[in-house]
């Protein structure tokens, strides 16, 4: 069964038009690095607007699509809330998302969530958060909002610098898991952005976290680039390093 890679739009948010990574743009460059999955990431939720210009067709290239909703925002149940649920709704109408991802620490009350049947999968963060970050934050989660889990290994790396919470995650959390983050670690000078390209890192104990047979999307950022030739070049090595070391 071929294993299910791909990359996430934020991996590309500082090669992109106005950083838009729910656009047009963003899925042909993920197309362009050979893999067959790709994540849009809507983490703002004023992002969400652009979904609208979205439909099954512009990812023709893909085995597997998921969404990344907005974690600038907390769910609860609010008018807001109501209103991103809604518009995101109306896109997995169109498209069909696989999965929906969101951080488990901005779920305040699930009640909205529960209303809309949508194929959410609970996130954990990294060590600036102040909480939906550790083994035992995790488990209340699931305890108040039972969903399947999307394991950002290098979110749980954070923590301790090394791959001990994201085994002990995947080893719990086992039947839960149905997608992984990955990316490398190394703090962007100018923006103490933390996520990077593992083939530049090669940070083998991230890659020994990820659980076998689970969608994996590369959160990796890649800094801004001289042209756009450059960043494909990069996603490219950065997807055979991946599939490589997971095959």
């Amino acid at each position: 069964m071929k294993q299910i890679i791909g990359f996430g739009t934020g991996a590309l948010y500082k090669n992109l038009e106005g950083q838009n990574t729910v656009s047009r743009e963003a899925i042909g460059l993920v197309r362009l690095s050979g893999c067959n999955a790709i994540e849009i990431y809507a983490g703002f939720a004023s992002r969400l607007a652009g979904l609208e210009k979205l439909s099954k067709e512009h990812f023709y290239a893909f085995d597997y699509v998921s969404l990344h909703a907005p974690d600038d925002m907390n769910y609860d149940n609010s008018a807001h809330t109501k209103d991103v649920l809604e518009k995101i709704s109306e896109a997995h109408k169109r498209i069909g998302f696989a999965a929906i991802v969101i951080h488990g620490l901005n779920i305040v009350d699930p009640v909205l969530l529960e209303r809309f049947d949508l194929p959410y999968i609970i996130e954990n963060v990294d060590y600036l958060k102040r909480g939906g970050k550790t083994l035992e934050d995790m488990r209340a989660i699931f305890s108040r909002f039972d969903r399947p889990m999307n394991l950002d290994v290098l979110h749980a790396y954070t923590l301790t610098q090394n791959n001990t919470v994201a085994l002990a995650m995947a080893k719990e959390f086992k039947k839960r898991i149905k997608q992984v983050h990955l990316s490398g670690l190394r703090i962007q000078d100018i923006d103490r952005q933390h996520h990077f390209p593992i083939y530049e890192t090669q940070q083998l104990d991230i890659l020994e976290s990820v659980p076998k047979s689970v969608p994996v999307i590369i959160e990796s950022v890649f800094p801004k680039l001289a042209s756009k030739h450059k960043l494909i070049e990069g996603l490219k090595k950065e997807y055979e390093y991946v599939r490589e070391h997971l095959g």
